[in-house]
């Protein structure tokens, strides 16, 4: 999808699954802060 859609990013956050916010809630809080930050 990352080469289909320009200026995105593609964020891994290793050893997680699909709930992403249940399993690594910090990390994904961080990139979503980043990512908000980033278009605002």
């Amino acid at each position: 999808m990352k080469e289909r859609i320009a200026d995105s990013r593609m964020i891994v956050l290793e050893g997680c699954g699909h709930w992403t916010t249940f399993e690594k809630p910090r990390e994904c809080m961080r990139e979503l802060k980043s990512f908000y930050q980033s278009i605002n």
